[in-house]
């Protein structure tokens, strides 16, 4: 308040200097040390002793706001007693009364102690008291994933001009109050107060409290900071610089090690069923630390989506959780580096490829467009097809056409695809034995091995329906010993071989049975052939042509037909090719990446 403002009424008298309350015991003022009772003196004072005393007086008060103003800053100048200082007087209180700069550095050891190892269930209570700020909160506690998190904003527990009515509503003149310009102020109401506005508490019971002290020897905080000591007895008080206690924790924050494993969003493919798993690639192991760098390579998942999804996901014990995605395009061909960087504890930042789309989805909305098993070819397949060209044209033609659309879908799907070889295919075709004499050692299979499908189809344009010369059999086990002939061990092959019979008739005993159907002529044992396939890890399924099958229940379809039987007239080249495992059964597109880097771009 300027000089010339009358006093407020006051419950107490008080110091002619300060304002301080006394008590009439009191010799000397217990803020200021002004004496407050002289010694005893005959007569009234004479006019000299009263200059004299209001001089020592005003000099005293003046010497006293000069201090606060010095405190407060150039704005308090008008509030000093006596008029504004001149700046002999301004520099001569500053080199009494300025604060010496106060480090950042105990703040920061007591924060980065408080904050490591982050535990679950306690926040870290930051209360911080300054004359800009009144009483500000901030609550940081770990978030689910044990990281801790600062809210964007502190809570004021306590505006001065709010809580504080007694102060003027000038911001500098409160200001200079606070430096301790209070004379004019009733300091036992300006105490009550103070009391009654602040929190009883500043935290939960387990939480750590740092008491932050910004402006050290100003009479409103210092009071502010020691009744919070005394309301919270674990408090610790600890003095502050210029830097806010925000600039301080960004530092501190991200320089945590990372409480979980961090690892790419893909997906696994069960071996057999096929059906799709969320998987984790690594990225990041629980404890690594800002500035820690990763990459994992990647191809184009199947299908044709537009992009792939690039999610970087927390595995903690009760759940995954995205930290960040992006989108990529990712190259049709070959495979590319996915590199990210960990910038704090559940900051992740992905560096290459770039840029990426942004995608907000939660890990349950990524996962829900998952197929639940992957129809989408992923892994080599040699595709060996055999068909019977006995019969009728129009019946052969049927067989020949369904493998000519099998053939053909195949190669749009695969021809050009950037993994060569993915899909191979073999065409045989074989006719009837000729008992006739002269024609007995006749070859019945004819045909091309694997090649890539369009070459498989130039193959079966060259196969011909041919006469039946016997009704009751055909050399199916010619062709299997052909392809058990042709196809090399196990350990030679990288491709899943399935081998696609198509005919009516079932094969040749090796030898007469009582059944009395004639053997093959060169005394070939169909059950040998098709053991040593299946030994080597050939899959073998059939298309029975059972309108003009002597016998559709015939032992060898079921075990030719181990893997698939269907019948010719209820099938179809989608729904042939979903049941070897070539095609999908519906359009299928997969956003997100294989978990088997191995298996290339689809």
């Amino acid at each position: 308040m300027r000089a010339d403002r009358p006093a407020e009424a006051r419950g107490r008298p008080g110091c002619p200097v300060c304002g301080c309350p006394i008590a009439h015991e009191e010799t000397l003022c217990a803020e200021c040390r002004w004496p407050l009772h002289g010694g005893w003196r005959l007569g009234a004072p004479g006019a000299g002793d009263v200059r004299d005393f209001e001089a020592r007086l005003a000099a005293a008060r003046r010497e006293r706001d000069l201090r606060a103003a010095v405190r407060a800053g150039r704005s308090a100048a008008p509030f000093v007693r006596g008029g504004e200082p001149t700046e002999r007087e301004w520099a001569e209180a500053a080199r009494i009364a300025a604060a010496p700069p106060v480090s950042d550095d105990a703040l920061a050891a007591q924060l980065a102690a408080a904050l490591e190892p982050p535990r679950r269930g306690r926040a870290l209570v930051v209360a911080e008291v300054g004359a800009d700020v009144g009483l500000t909160v901030v609550r940081i506690e770990p978030d689910a994933l044990g990281v801790p998190r600062v809210p964007p904003a502190a809570d004021t527990a306590l505006a001065w001009e709010a809580a504080l009515p007694m102060l003027s509503r000038d911001p500098d003149e409160r200001r200079f109050q606070l430096a301790g310009g209070l004379a004019d102020v009733d300091r036992d109401m300006l105490w009550r107060a103070l009391r009654e506005a602040l929190p009883a508490r500043l935290g939960d019971p387990g939480d750590d409290v740092l008491l932050v002290h910004r402006d050290i020897g100003w009479p409103v905080p210092d009071r502010t900071v020691r009744i919070l000591r005394r309301a919270n007895g674990r408090a610790r008080v600890v003095p502050a610089g210029s830097r806010t206690v925000s600039d301080l924790l960004a530092p501190l924050l991200a320089a945590l090690p990372s409480p979980h494993d961090i690892g790419l969003l893909a997906v696994g493919v069960e071996p057999g069923t096929r059906r799709l798993r969320p998987r984790l690639l690594p990225l990041f192991p629980a404890g690594s630390r800002a500035g820690a760098e990763s990459a994992v390579p990647l191809a184009r998942p199947p299908g044709d989506a537009d992009s792939t999804v690039l999610a970087a996901v927390a595995a903690a014990p009760d759940g995954w959780t995205v930290l960040t995605a992006g989108a990529a395009k990712l190259p049709a061909a070959g495979r590319t580096d996915v590199r990210a960087v960990l910038d704090g504890p559940g900051a992740v930042r992905f560096t290459a490829p770039g840029p990426l789309s942004p995608v907000t989805a939660r890990l349950p909305d990524l996962l829900a467009g998952v197929p639940d098993r992957l129809e989408i070819l992923t892994e080599p397949v040699d595709l060996i097809c055999a068909v019977e060209l006995g019969g009728p044209g129009a019946a052969v033609a049927r067989r020949l056409a369904l493998l000519r659309d099998l053939l053909a879908e195949l190669d749009l799907r695969y021809g050009s695809h950037p993994r060569p070889g993915l899909v191979r295919a073999a065409v045989f075709g074989y006719g009837d034995h000729a008992y006739g004499r002269g024609r007995e050692r006749r070859k019945t299979v004819s045909g091309a091995w694997l090649a890539a499908p369009a070459e498989a189809l130039r193959a079966l344009s060259g196969l011909r329906a041919s006469p039946v010369a016997y009704p009751e059999a055909a050399p199916v086990e010619d062709v299997l010993h052909e392809v058990a002939g042709r196809l090399p061990p196990p350990a030679a092959r990288a491709a899943r071989t399935v081998l696609l019979t198509v005919g009516a008739r079932p094969p040749h005993p090796a030898v007469q049975g009582d059944d009395d159907v004639l053997p093959c002529q060169f005394e070939l044992s169909w059950r040998t052939a098709l053991g040593g396939l299946v030994r080597a890890g050939v899959e073998c399924a059939v298309v029975v042509d059972a309108a003009r099958a002597p016998d559709p229940d015939h032992r060898a379809w079921a075990e030719l037909g181990a893997l698939l039987r269907h019948d010719l007239d209820d099938t179809d080249t989608t729904r042939l090719g979903a049941g070897l495992g070539l095609l999908p059964s519906a359009p299928q597109t997969l956003d997100l990446p294989l978990a088997d880097p191995e298996r290339g771009a689809r």
